[in-house]
């Protein structure tokens, strides 16, 4: 990265421990990674990736199995070569680089720790490999304990540990020979929920600190929302849409990036009007219409997708004036503490509605196979190219 004046800018990163001296993360060129049109090609599968990591940015390589995340972090790991492309860590080229000179640190799901060295064993591993002084190890490792809150946890043997505190240490070994950039390959999956909830919060915390630049695989949608400066959402293969939570969330590119994150709604139609001042009219069918927003890209005859958010989609059993008003039956009714979840036939399409607790008495009594009425304001609308790719 460049300053105003042309010159490049370094940063120093700092761990801080109360009472004690910083542990000093290295000094480095604010560069991250970047992977340019890397490509490789399996039997019955292909993997095709542009991407770029901002340095010191947490990015989450979010699909469902076998799109090619795992696949993604061999590749930038060193583990599996590409047949074609270029990976730039730090402004470096390691593309062809072996795996041990990457400066990467990895933490698996599986742990990978090594049963037969104590806890303080495997956190300086790597920096005995790294030739680092026998002082200095004991600081490093004392220092990375604290940091994943497993202070006087040195001298114990990995098969005495939970799984919580397995991934505490495999966190502390990747870190400590201070790599250019953590992997994390779905590293709370073993875990239960609670425990994940905890500990993905404490990864979070960790990164932030030093301000490493991290890649983070996992399939769990909340994982990824919470966690992540940038998501990237892959899809057979290749990235189907890059962006913030946010924008991903409430603004799907593609019709995959809309039903893979979070309850959504998708109604096809077609636009039979634009106006800058007033909006767009698309028509669903011969007696349904619905009104978005003002879209720029959009124009009059276009085939689109009308996307909304189940919480943002009312139901009752009567029509309501204003807004966009849907018919339907009732499908299905289900509970989850926090809300209720409803599904409504609508012409062969299924609408989710959301609605949080506590249940207005109408809803309540709610039952499937009734005629019902969803709406949603053409605010909460959003609109997609109808040719995107399922």
């Amino acid at each position: 990265m460049r300053s105003r004046n042309g010159t490049h800018r370094h940063y120093r990163y700092n761990v801080h421990f109360a009472g004690q001296d910083k542990l000093k993360h290295r000094e480095k060129s604010a560069m991250g990674l970047i992977l340019t049109e890397i490509s490789k090609t399996f039997k019955d599968f292909k993997v095709q990736v542009d991407l770029e990591v901002n340095d010191g940015d947490l990015t989450t390589l979010l699909g469902p199995s076998g799109c090619g995340k795992t696949t993604t972090l061999q590749i930038i790991s060193g583990i599996i070569k590409p047949d074609s492309g270029s990976i730039i860590l730090n402004g470096n080229d390691i593309t062809l680089t072996d795996p041990w000179k990457r400066d990467i640190g990895i933490v698996f799901q599986d742990y990978a720790l090594f049963p037969h060295l104590k806890v303080a064993e495997n956190i300086s591993y790597g920096l005995k490999r790294k030739g680092t002084g026998k002082k200095e190890i004991t600081e490093a490792v004392r220092n990375y304990l604290k940091l994943v809150h497993l202070e006087g946890y040195g001298e114990r043997t990995i098969d005495s540990l939970s799984g919580g505190e397995k991934q505490r240490v495999a966190l502390a070994r990747a870190l400590a020979p201070k790599p250019g950039i953590l992997l994390l390959d779905e590293p709370l999956s073993a875990l239960d929920a609670s425990l994940r909830k905890n500990l993905r919060r404490e990864i979070r915390r960790i990164q932030q600190q030093l301000k490493l630049t991290t890649v983070y695989v996992t399939h769990d949608q909340e994982e990824a929302l919470t966690i992540s400066d940038s998501l990237v959402i892959m899809n057979q293969g290749g990235v189907e849409q890059h962006g913030t939570p946010p924008d991903i969330f409430n603004r799907p590119k593609t019709r995959f990036a809309a039903d893979f994150l979070g309850h959504s709604n998708l109604l096809g139609g077609k636009i039979t009007a634009v106006e800058e001042s007033s909006g767009i009219t698309v028509r669903i069918n011969d007696k349904t219409e619905i009104y978005t927003p003002y879209f720029p890209l959009f124009k009059e005859g276009d085939p689109v997708w009308i996307f909304f958010r189940s919480g943002r989609t009312e139901i009752c059993s009567y029509e309501k004036a204003g807004g966009n008003v849907l018919p339907g039956r009732l499908l299905l009714k289900e509970y989850y503490g926090t809300h209720t979840l409803f599904e409504v036939d609508i012409n062969g399409t299924i609408i989710k509605a959301e609605s949080r607790h506590p249940l207005s008495p109408e809803k309540k009594e709610l039952t499937p196979g009734q005629e019902v009425f969803v709406s949603v304001s053409g605010e909460y609308c959003y609109l997609m190219e109808r040719l995107s790719r399922i």
